[in-house]
């Protein structure tokens, strides 16, 4: 797959989960503008169904192996990134990068320890890389090197995330009891460091 046609998809996947999960709501939700100001937003009718061809999706499929080694070995997968040098893989205890013909290119180690890895976002633009701890709930942002350059209490438990814009991330919780929030999906300020919306109760 292209990496146009993978982030193209990865979007339109998330637009859609949201679209439909509004859209199944009892009461309407409302978001604060800002929130959603670089979110394209695509309207579902669940009544109308049709099938969609790989072919439209996908222009073309091929298998690569990745060298794996005592120093590369993969875990349970939570999170594939491709960039247009590497696949990065985000599994629950560390981070692997391969170059993009399979060969292992290096370990991501961060210089602290992370309990449990629910998932991660890359910058393919600076490489920094955001961790998310759902042990400790917190949001870490790396650089390539590992190094901590910052950190975020989110005080929530989430299995994925997502940047709705440079300054707002949309956390995905699902119906975990032990969280605080009753909502499953939370909008969380950066800059604030507070959730400033919530939906889906």
């Amino acid at each position: 797959m292209l990496e146009k046609d993978h982030i193209l998809l990865k979007e339109t996947l998330l637009i859609l989960l949201l679209s439909t999960l509004l859209a199944s709501c009892t009461k309407p939700v409302e978001i604060p503008v800002h929130v959603l100001r670089d979110t394209k937003i695509i309207e579902v009718n669940p009544t109308f169904s049709s099938r969609i061809r790989l072919s439209d999706v996908y222009e073309k499929i091929r298998f690569i192996r990745l060298e794996t080694s005592d120093n590369s070995r993969i875990d349970e997968v939570t999170k594939l990134i491709i960039t247009s040098k590497n696949f990065i893989i985000g599994t629950t205890q560390n981070i692997l990068i391969f170059k993009r013909n399979g060969d292992f290119n290096r370990e991501w180690i961060s210089k602290m320890k992370i309990s449990r890895i629910t998932d991660i976002y890359v910058d393919t633009t600076t490489m920094e890389i955001d961790v998310f701890d759902a042990k400790a709930k917190h949001l870490h942002r790396f650089d390539s090197l590992g190094n901590l350059i910052n950190e975020w209490n989110i005080g929530l438990d989430a299995y994925s995330m997502y940047p709705s814009d440079k300054n707002t991330y949309c956390f995905y919780s699902g119906n975990a009891y032990y969280n605080k929030s009753k909502y499953k999906v939370n909008f969380f300020d950066l800059r604030t460091k507070r959730i400033v919306a919530r939906a889906f109760p």
